[in-house]
């Protein structure tokens, strides 16, 4: 869900078929980084065929979810600039709400799920600040259809960022103004025995980044997933463990130009006109949940972008934790870090290029602590406050490790509704 809690995990990825779906407030499960969502697909007529064959069917299972949430925020560095650049250094309070509503549909040889969420920031000091301004949508769709023990499926989302355009053309620089898109195939096995449920991803994605087409690219993406989940039953509860791993590799095409460095590390970068950058995104993702009377994640990844442009290749290294327990007052309190730490392949790297960061509502692709806590009020609602700081991720140069001047705090208050019709 955009805007959701601070326990959601930095990147969107599809849940594993058979994985248990926590609530937001107790989930711990964290899934590994997709490099880009999924597209949502010119496949409108055959969805409908499947809705209305799943509608028509007695033995289809249908259930209905629906979250809303609003509440007032502080950013202390809202148009998310790094410490130096002291004019657009501005903090700032302002009202955000979300929500979403979903549908899955559900037979033995076939299943369907939609979704919408929707999410927005309005900033009230105004006047540069408007560039800040933010409404977030994402759509999507999944269906399956079983096959003697193997299933297949087709992904796809659709996730676009609408801001306002900026009096001052500069703040264009800072903005995340963007449109992302991509489907995929999907086959996928349960988990048998000592065998785990294996998934095997397939697609094509793309992304147009509207304050500078530069960063536009297309390509495609697979990977390969495999699930280990086991439970354990006690006298007072049942606890499940889950253990994961998954590789994703994407091919990405840009629509800007490549560079290329000198030999020496003063020499300066140059653009080369005559090719496009492009570049192999590889991600090796290892994760270990835990489910019980509390739950917690902790996960470790490694990412390898092979770029031809000389001052965009890096090394990066996610190292995170998270767990949620429930402390007094039938109050649950989250707690999440992720630190990473990336090698560059030249020092030019360091320098700023106005890449847009990762695109979701409250995370962001940098190191953060964050602290969760929820309390329900009722069946469907609860309210929610949230406490997090943002710095930029440790690079590790050539001479020394090297840490830029970013930080960034948010605190929420929020009240949510939820609504889940298996639940009544």
């Amino acid at each position: 869900m955009v805007g959701g809690a601070l326990g959601l995990v930095l990147y969107y990825n599809p849940p594993v078929p058979g994985l248990t779906r926590l609530s937001t407030q107790r989930s711990a499960l964290a899934l590994p980084p997709r490099s880009r969502p999924t597209r949502l697909c010119g496949c409108t007529l055959s969805a409908a065929l499947v809705v209305s064959g799943l509608m028509g069917s007695a033995a289809a299972a249908r259930r209905w979810t629906a979250n809303a949430e609003a509440g007032p925020e502080y950013d202390s560095n809202a148009l998310r600039v790094a410490g130096d650049d002291r004019s657009r250094l501005l903090a700032s309070p302002l009202l955000r709400i979300s929500g979403d509503l979903a549908l899955a549909l559900g037979a033995p040889t076939h299943a369907l799920a939609l979704s919408y969420s929707g999410g927005g920031k309005l900033f009230l000091r105004g006047g540069s600040l408007s560039a800040a301004d933010e409404y977030v949508q994402r759509a999507l769709l999944a269906g399956s259809w079983g096959l003697a023990g193997l299933r297949l499926g087709l992904h796809g989302s659709y996730y676009e960022v609408f801001q306002p355009t900026p009096d001052d053309g500069t703040l264009k620089t800072v903005q995340r103004d963007l449109r992302l898109a991509s489907a995929s195939l999907r086959a996928s096995w349960a988990q048998r025995g000592g065998w785990p449920a294996l998934v095997l991803d397939a697609g094509y994605q793309g992304l147009h980044f509207k304050p500078n087409a530069e960063f536009d690219f297309h390509g495609p993406l697979g990977s390969v997933a495999a699930r280990w989940r086991w439970s354990t039953a006690a006298e007072t509860a049942a606890s499940a463990w889950t253990l994961g791993a998954t590789f994703t590799l994407g091919r990405r095409w840009f629509s800007g130009q490549r560079t290329l460095c000198r030999a020496s590390e003063q020499g300066g970068c140059i653009r080369d006109p005559s090719v496009r950058r492009a570049d192999w995104d590889q991600l090796l993702w290892f994760q270990l949940g835990y489910e019980g009377p509390a739950t917690a994640a902790w996960w470790y990844g490694l990412e390898l972008n092979g770029s031809n442009s000389d001052n965009q290749r890096y090394l990066r290294h996610i190292v995170g934790m998270r767990f949620t327990v429930p402390i007094i007052w039938a109050v649950y309190a989250s707690l999440e870090s992720v630190v990473q730490v990336s090698s560059f392949r030249r020092s030019a790297a360091l320098e700023p290029t106005g890449q847009p960061f990762n695109p979701l509502l409250d995370e962001e692709n940098r190191s953060r602590l964050g602290v969760y806590l929820g309390r329900e009020l009722s069946a469907r609602w609860s309210l929610v406050a949230r406490w997090a700081v943002y710095v930029n991720e440790s690079i590790a140069a050539t001479t020394a490790l090297t840490r830029l001047g970013f930080v960034r705090q948010t605190a929420l208050l929020a009240l949510r509704f939820a609504f889940d019709s298996d639940a009544r």
